[in-house]
């Protein structure tokens, strides 16, 4: 088979893993929004405690005093939490979300996470390591430090897919072995 199958094979696992990663961002900034939407009760009691507070501390100056900087600051404080307080009741009321939606969320963003994790990173490490086998490459050369062994039996099947060996998966499975301890040599010179 052409090499060029292969090659396709790597970068459309690359543009996979890309989406995947789009779409997780996607699930997670979902069930934050989601999150701050029902922690907002908590956030318009700190405001409306905060103009309950200000309130007080305005009304128990003197009357001379409420005109001044002082009276002035209390009063731009209020206001400003009354108009944020007005912001989080209109979010609030826009959006229904309820625990469900988010946990739904959060189950999408961990599945998308894990198959991109888990299945799509080491089918893209055995098509690279394929084609590093069918190009000739030393494997020493592409991994230098792998902390754990790759599917080699994947690596063999993608390599016999794609590249145009005239012997049987054995034999190859053999020179993979050999090409993994540094003792391949593709083309001898013999």
């Amino acid at each position: 088979m052409v090499l060029d199958y292969l090659k396709v094979k790597i970068k459309s696992l690359a543009a996979e893993a890309k989406i995947i990663r789009d779409m997780e961002n996607k699930r997670l900034l979902k069930a934050n929004r989601g999150r701050q939407i029902l922690n907002l009760e908590k956030t318009i009691a700190k405001h409306e405690r905060a103009i309950e507070r200000l309130t007080k501390q305005f009304n128990s100056l003197d009357d001379d005093k409420k005109v001044l900087s002082e009276g002035i600051t209390l009063i731009n404080r209020t206001q400003l939490h009354r108009s944020v307080l007005e912001l989080l009741h209109r979010k609030k009321n826009k959006p229904r979300v309820d625990q469900s939606k988010i946990d739904y969320h959060d189950m999408v963003y961990h599945g998308l996470h894990n198959h991109r994790v888990y299945d799509v990173r080491k089918e893209s490490r055995a098509a690279l390591l394929a084609y590093g086998f069918i190009k000739g490459y030393s494997y020493s050369d592409l991994e230098k430090g792998a902390q754990e062994e790759p599917d080699w039996k994947r690596i063999c099947e993608i390599a016999f897919k794609y590249g145009e060996f005239p012997h049987s998966q054995d034999v190859l499975k053999t020179k993979l072995k050999y090409w993994k301890d540094g003792t391949y040599d593709k083309n001898p010179s013999r």
